[in-house]
């Protein structure tokens, strides 16, 4: 016999009889995170009101932690850092099955400042594009960013879930008092906000516009780099012959790298990806964002409802 495990999504949960197609945000599972993430690449490719929004407020925020990095004012980055706690009220990420009131704490906040702190990248303004700080600083990946874009904007997704519960006529709603950045003031700040409520928690929704997959954005700039540029520059002088299997030679006698080879040979950690964007500029950078942009596009529905189910079935298998 199949063993089933039944699990009560959003829509379920808060009695709102639609599917996934026909919501504007992602119809989590109120007991369980599951692993899809806010992708700032997919916000910066949104073009809307709140994805501007949400683009000012990350941008005010890591202009002032990266600032008081470079003046070497610590306590003040770690009070900026402490309100980072892990957003479990949006039920996504790589968590647990339950919640274990995982708030960021003074010694995650420290961590945090470190891995800022001991990037070279911190002490340019490549990092207020947090886009960037998931390309070039070691220990931050698509997890930690999703956390970080989640509780920085927290303001900005709790109005949005307070009208998806007034459109679709959620009655569990209380009201919430909420930590949100204030990017005018550049300051944290206590707001009330109406949002829904599951076993003693609040919710916050998420527009599904801005998900993603889990994706390793660093490996894939690395690849960018190598596809757009000359063979000498990437061999930093090396002189291989045809013979090594890195490149093929074409009619006119240029030389063609074979992309993964050529990967697996010259790819770089993030460190020396910065690096090179020192040496020739951040222009790499930014030609890499508008590739991306253009590459990716949100989830489809059939995509996340596939991905919460595979989650949900590898759950089984692994037990």
């Amino acid at each position: 016999m199949k063993k089933t495990l039944k699990k009560k999504k959003f829509t379920e949960q808060f009695g709102i009889a639609k599917s996934q197609k026909e919501l504007e945000f992602i119809d989590i599972l109120v007991d369980m995170d599951i692993p899809l993430f806010i992708s700032p690449w997919l916000i910066s490719a949104s073009n809307c009101d709140m994805s501007y929004k949400i683009e000012i407020t990350l941008k005010k925020y890591f202009e002032k932690l990266l600032k008081l990095i470079k003046e070497n004012k610590k306590n003040e980055a770690i009070k900026l850092l402490l309100f980072l706690r892990e957003p479990t009220e949006i039920h996504m990420g790589y968590g647990f099955e339950q919640f274990h009131g995982k708030a960021i704490g003074r010694e995650k906040a420290e961590h945090l400042y470190d891995i800022f702190s001991n990037s070279k990248a911190a002490k340019t303004t490549l990092l207020s594009d947090i886009c960037y700080s998931q390309l070039l600083v070691e220990g931050i990946g698509s997890d930690n960013v999703s956390d970080m874009v989640a509780a920085i904007c927290r303001n900005i997704f709790a109005e949005f879930t307070s009208q998806q519960c007034i459109l679709h006529n959620v009655k569990n709603t209380f009201d919430i008092k909420i930590q949100v950045f204030d990017y005018v003031d550049e300051k944290w700040k206590t707001k009330t906000v109406k949002l829904p409520v599951h076993k003693g928690e609040h919710i916050i929704l998420i527009p599904k516009r801005f998900i993603s997959i889990d994706r390793y954005y660093s490996s894939k700039f690395d690849e960018y780099m190598i596809r757009n540029k000359k063979v000498p520059e990437i061999m930093g002088g090396k002189q291989l012959s045809a013979a090594s299997g890195l490149f093929r030679i074409l009619k006119d006698e240029t030389k063609k790298p074979r992309l993964k080879a050529f990967y697996a040979e010259f790819s770089k950690p993030k460190g020396k990806l910065f690096d090179h964007i020192i040496e020739h500029g951040d222009k790499p950078l930014i030609d890499f964002k508008k590739d991306i942009i253009e590459k990716y596009s949100p989830l489809s529905d059939d995509e996340i409802n596939y991905t919460i189910q595979n989650y949900i079935d590898n759950i089984i298998k692994n037990n």
